[in-house]
């Protein structure tokens, strides 16, 4: 299940309405053209306007950076003064010690 039919099914909505969310904002899909998407067949070009972003964020009722996160697309954010401090202490460690800290933060992550 990719991060569209997720987000669908826990805001409990159908294909169908979803694409009518959509069509309110001006972009016109079948439920159809939404299980290629689910199923990652087939991506319009749409995907690539940041207007349909929006639209799909709205209609999924999802933030639309924590949307462009779980669907795996690169955001672009200032980094925070954490991560700018872990990125400095870790530039000062020795390869070795550097792939052992990377891994710890992975490990992390997974949790």
């Amino acid at each position: 299940m990719n991060a569209i039919q997720k987000r669908r099914k826990e805001i409990h909505i159908t294909q169908e309405q979803l694409a009518a969310r959509l069509a309110t904002s001006g972009f016109f899909f079948t439920a159809g053209s939404i299980s290629h998407w689910e199923n990652d067949r087939h991506f319009p070009d749409a995907f690539n306007d940041i207007n349909f972003r929006k639209a799909l964020a709205r209609a999924l009722e999802w933030d639309e950076q924590e949307m462009m996160l779980e669907m795996g697309w690169i955001v672009e954010t200032e980094p925070s003064r954490d991560a700018m401090r872990a990125a400095e202490l870790i530039d000062r460690m020795t390869p070795d010690k550097r792939r052992m800290a990377i891994g710890i933060l992975e490990k992390i992550l997974e949790t």
